[in-house]
């Protein structure tokens, strides 16, 4: 009997074997992460609201506020206020068919959703931005993260993201400055 025959297997070579070990080995890694992560989906409250803003001058842009919280926490929110508040000498509206909770494409009925708008004393500039502070709160019977999205055009017709994070039953309040044309 020569050495090579006694070191060489009969079958698989060791190679393939090491090599379906390792696929394995690695399909059973993705599938633990991904039954880990099915309980952290986010849930979130999306297109809701979308604000017009103007000037006096006949200017406008828009604004979308987001809310985003756990999605295990769905039945503990009770309501979801958001809030704009810009310069006198400004309008603003918002779209009443952006307002609702939405959670994978379906409308939450029972949770409901305001979005306000309320002037104060500021500076409206002439041809700028304008300043604007975003305010919103996740009223709900439980804490848990809460984050807050806000998308906005600016100058050049690009639109930009802001997040803030808080939690629920806190307000959360960030300033932006949206572009208007």
């Amino acid at each position: 009997m020569h050495k090579s025959e006694v070191l060489r297997p009969r079958g698989l070579a060791p190679y393939k074997i090491i090599l379906a070990l390792a696929v394995a080995l690695a399909l059973l890694t993705v599938a633990s992460l991904r039954a880990d992560n099915a309980d952290a989906r986010w849930g979130w409250c999306y297109g809701d609201p979308k604000y017009t803003i103007n000037t006096p001058d006949g200017d406008s842009g828009q604004l979308w506020v987001e809310v985003e919280f756990p999605i295990e926490n769905l039945e503990d929110v009770t309501a979801i206020e958001v809030t704009i508040y810009v310069p006198v000498g400004s309008t603003a509206a918002v779209d009443p068919a952006s307002l609702g909770l939405f959670v994978d494409g379906q409308l939450v009925e029972d949770v409901s959703v305001t979005g306000n708008v309320e002037y104060v004393d500021a500076k409206l500039n002439g041809n700028g931005p304008v300043k604007v502070e975003v305010s919103a709160t996740v009223h709900a019977t439980e804490d848990f993260p809460v984050r807050l999205k806000i998308t906005r055009s600016v100058e050049n017709g690009e639109l930009v993201v802001t997040w803030k994070n808080g939690e629920s039953d806190e307000e959360i309040e960030k300033k932006v400055s949206v572009a208007v044309q």
